[in-house]
């Protein structure tokens, strides 16, 4: 009468431990593009303010985009 219960049950840790291990490593993922997201817009900002030129954007946007 149990055996079917302890089988979902089973199954039900395995799902969850399988979707913690997706979600951690995903988040590493994100991190990077979030953060690769952030340094762009200071790049364009320090861009819009003059504080660089076409030639330093252009060199720091390549390195950010690899």
């Amino acid at each position: 009468m149990f055996a079917p219960f302890g089988f979902l049950l089973v199954l039900l840790l395995v799902g969850a431990l399988g979707y913690l291990v997706f979600r951690s490593t995903r988040s590493g993922t994100e991190s990077s593009k979030t953060g690769t997201d952030q340094a762009l817009e200071t790049l364009r900002r320090r861009y819009a303010n003059g504080e660089i030129d076409d030639e330093e954007f252009q060199t720091r946007k390549e390195r950010l985009m690899r």
